[in-house]
């Protein structure tokens, strides 16, 4: 698979946009759109790409794969590493490869009374080295790959018991919690009981930014500083067009791979605490990881130089512990 973009490859002509399907309907009133305006190729630009290295703070192992599968796609995506959030066990890969994975304990959120028998896997995973907790779906509507809502608070006793968890072993903890308007108590609860001036802060990754717009980002990341977010699947390629938002909002740029200036403001602004991310694992996405890393490297390029690295791999490397010694 051809990459758009190699250092400095001429720019690819326009092509038409590919059409992938019809509207559809997401969580409540929500509509998602599935085509007209997903995208193969990338547009002309005069953007100058990020070509320093890029670590994937969310990446996903499936079940399915064989063992080339994912060596490919890092080579394809021209990555230096990788944080694997299942739902595949992830032990083996990272165990085997320390300095390029980092491996994730992949759990389904609880409802009601927790017992030490609810967080054994949990445990004997981070115990095994498991670099950190997550993907949690807490609020993970249903869309494209995911069939089902999946509705939990943010707060209830079963995640303030992994937040505990990541806290006591110095991981992070991946979250995907949907964004809604007025309904985000919860979420705020527990990023505010997560920090603690004694025991210190458990270090929540917001996936996908919540799919949030980028005012709703730049409030909870200014008021919350254990809040991280990863920029995952918010890109107009087609391989991820079935999600809940309309591709105007899930793109980053301006529908001309120019980066929105809203975002580029927030990303500078918290460039300590956004990371780089692609989400491949469902679907086909692994086989596009050049398309979908040639966008990031777009809007990337437009950023500081400082902001630039920072996103691109060094945040990354100072979260995840097992990769932390990193050059």
């Amino acid at each position: 698979m051809k990459a758009w973009f190699r250092g400095a490859l001429p720019l690819l002509l326009v092509l038409p946009l590919l059409a992938c399907g019809d509207k559809k309907k997401g969580h409540g009133d929500k509509t998602y759109t599935t085509g007209d305006d997903c995208v193969t190729t990338a547009p002309v630009h005069d953007h100058t790409p990020y070509n320093g290295e890029l670590f994937d703070a969310h990446g996903h192992l499936m079940p399915k794969w064989d063992a080339s599968t994912l060596n490919t796609a890092m080579t394809d995506g021209g990555l230096m590493g990788m944080t694997l959030l299942g739902p595949a066990n992830t032990a083996a890969v990272a165990s085997s490869n320390p300095d390029t994975f980092v491996g994730c304990v992949f759990v389904d959120v609880l409802d009601g009374l927790v017992t030490e028998a609810d967080l054994k896997p949990v445990t004997d995973a981070l115990n095994a080295g498991a670099g950190c907790i997550g993907e949690v779906k807490v609020r993970h509507f249903a869309s494209g790959h995911s069939s089902n809502d999946v509705v939990h608070e943010a707060d209830n006793p079963f995640m303030t018991a992994l937040y505990n968890k990541a806290r006591e072993y110095g991981v992070p903890i991946n979250v995907h919690i949907d964004y809604e308007a007025g309904n985000m108590d919860d979420f705020e609860r527990a990023l505010e009981n997560s920090r603690d001036p004694t025991l210190g802060n458990t270090n929540i990754i917001w996936a996908h930014m919540g799919d949030a717009p980028p005012g709703a980002v730049g409030d909870l990341m200014a008021k919350h500083e254990n809040l991280y977010v990863d920029m995952s699947s918010r890109n107009p390629l087609c391989s991820y067009a079935e999600r809940i938002l309309p591709m105007e909002e899930q793109r980053l740029d301006e529908g001309d791979y120019t980066l929105h200036n809203d975002w580029k403001l927030l990303f500078e602004e918290h460039k300590d605490r956004v990371l780089f991310g692609t989400d491949i694992g469902p679907g086909d996405r692994h086989e596009v990881i050049a398309e979908v890393v040639d966008y990031y490297r777009v809007l990337l390029g437009q950023l500081s130089p400082e902001a630039q690295t920072k996103i691109g791999k060094e945040n990354a490397l100072k979260l995840f512990p097992s990769v932390s010694s990193k050059d």
